[in-house]
């Protein structure tokens, strides 16, 4: 873009000034040198300014650029430098571009200016600055012709004349008749009432005089790289170097050459084309031997993992050209990229019951689970009896079961319950306590550790039988095993027995009944349970 607005600024012979009124930053930021260089190619300038002073910057600006009247520029079509309008006393002359500055001081009164139009101008630009303005626009009959209003810098253009300035009745076409002054290289556009010059392309100046543009300056290569480049009038042409060609397709440019379109350049496996050239170059996979692309050897990227991708789980195989990758065993992927096979998630070979260990690219089988064993070869595991061979754990004195893989403990043995609700101990129950023993009516209950036992009947019993089954009352008074006092009178009860008194004729000694006496005067013998009464008289 910096070059044709140079090359255009060049070609319209005009000046182009910058003014920047915002904070640009660094100037050597690449956008501000374009700035520089298009400004210093055109002679112009840049202005770096506050909002405040552009009114400055206008007015040096007209100053330094619009030139003075000249009444000949009317009859050429151009002001003698080839641009710019004249400002003469608030008027306005026929030319390219019409710039004119008026300045007023603010006020609310309206100021009215005289402006002289030339009638050759079909249009025109009003710029305006300040808050707030009115602009009318007056025939010289002093009738408002147009009226608008421009706020806050705004710009308007005011165009089409024909109803409100006088015209020429009739318009020569001075291009068509020849009587225009235009340069032999330039294009002369008919416009009413005058006309206007152009250069032709490649050519420079303000249309009346136009010069050869040397396009074959070395700093614009017109040929880009292509050949030599030979000025001509107007445009230029190019000697073709090696590996281009003209062609209509380019011209006046050269065109590259494609070495590689004919025979494969001929290169032994690859050609590549560059502008003007190309060169030889070894397929992928293979290793240039001589340096000129020629003799090509295929590499054996397996040598040397760092010429393979191969991941560091997998393998490499060499191939003719290039190589393969795989995965190792117990992995999955590509060979570039591989990943452990877990065999214990799948249908792994570990025996029914055993182990399995995940291993980087394997698996093994350690052990049985828990609760089985191996046998003698280790290609199966059975089943541990804990209780059998005393490895439980269940509490002392409760009762062991066996299961598949493992052991249970239900309940307490007969004779124990369980210590608390976990089933953590077991611990002596006393049946005889409890009255839960099986001792027969009348016997005696002993507590043993587990159990009970029932040794002997009560006293004032005895056993029936051999077998101690039951325990019957004994007559101690008919067996003579009471321990009734001498004389006294023995009653059998269930169980024991009583002495509740003397027999007759005796009475008890004390008050303890531990011994009866007799009356001397009766004496009473007792003969085979019968009482046999003998009176002794003693005199």
């Amino acid at each position: 873009m910096q070059t044709q607005t140079e090359d255009f600024s060049a070609y319209k012979s005009v000046v182009v000034t910058f003014i920047l009124t915002g904070d640009c930053g660094d100037t050597t930021d690449p956008g501000y040198t374009s700035y520089q260089q298009i400004a210093s190619a055109s002679s112009g300038e840049i202005f770096s300014v506050v909002e405040g002073d552009v009114e400055k910057v206008l007015d040096a600006v007209i100053e330094t650029v619009i030139p003075k009247y000249d009444p000949a520029a009317v009859a050429t079509g151009r002001a003698p430098d080839g641009s710019l309008t004249s400002l003469n006393g608030s008027s306005l002359e026929y030319r390219e571009v019409n710039m004119m500055a008026l300045t007023f001081e603010t006020g609310n009164d309206a100021i009215k200016t005289p402006l002289r139009i030339d009638s050759h101008t079909s249009d025109f630009t009003v710029s305006v600055v300040g808050e707030k303005v009115n602009v009318e626009l007056f025939d010289p009959a002093g009738s408002s012709t147009l009226d608008f209003d421009v706020r806050f810098a705004v710009e308007d253009v005011i165009t089409d004349f024909d109803s409100l300035l006088p015209r020429p009745v009739s318009d020569v076409n001075e291009c068509d008749k020849l009587i225009d002054n235009c340069d032999d290289n330039a294009f002369c556009t008919d416009t009413f009432g005058s006309f206007y010059c152009d250069c032709k392309p490649g050519f420079l100046g303000n249309g009346v005089v136009c010069t050869n543009i040397n396009e074959c300056k070395a700093e614009r290569d017109p040929c880009k790289g292509t050949g030599n480049c030979t000025d001509t009038e107007g445009s230029f042409s190019c000697t073709c170097g090696d590996g281009f060609m003209a062609s209509s397709e380019t011209a006046p440019l050269c065109k590259d050459i494609n070495e590689c379109a004919s025979a494969n350049g001929n290169c032994e496996q690859e050609c590549v084309n560059t502008a003007g050239s190309f060169y030889c170059q070894c397929a992928s996979g293979y290793v240039n031997t001589t340096g000129v692309g020629m003799g090509c050897t295929d590499i054996n990227e397996c040598s040397n993992h760092t010429l393979n991708e191969c991941h560091p789980d997998g393998y490499c195989e060499n191939e003719v050209p290039g190589y393969f990758c795989g995965c190792n065993p117990g992995y999955t992927g590509s060979g570039f990229n591989c990943t452990d096979i877990n065999e214990c998630e799948g249908n792994f070979t570990c025996p029914l019951n055993s182990l399995c260990r995940n291993l980087p690219g394997k698996y093994d089988c350690p052990d049985c689970m828990k609760g089985y064993r191996w046998d003698l070869n280790k290609t199966s595991c059975y089943d541990i009896d804990e209780c059998v061979e005393g490895i439980d754990t269940c509490p002392p004195n409760s009762v062991c079961n066996n299961t598949v893989g493992s052991f249970e403990c239900p309940r307490c043995m007969d004779g124990y319950d369980w210590t608390d609700s976990n089933q953590t101990a077991c611990a002596d129950v006393d049946e005889c306590a409890k009255g839960t023993h099986t001792c027969p009516e009348n016997s005696v209950c002993n507590n043993t550790i587990g159990s009970f036992e029932c040794p002997v009947c009560k006293d004032g019993f005895n056993w029936t039988d051999s077998n101690q089954t039951a325990c019957a009352d004994v007559n101690e008074c008919a067996i003579g095993t009471h321990t009734c006092p001498e004389n006294s009178v023995c009653n059998n009860t269930i169980g024991s027995f009583e002495c509740p008194r003397c027999m007759d004729g005796y009475d008890w000694t004390d008050s303890n009944q531990t011994a009866c006496e007799g009356d001397y005067n009766q004496n009473t013998v007792l003969i085979n349970s019968d009482f046999v009464l003998l009176s002794l008289l003693y005199f």
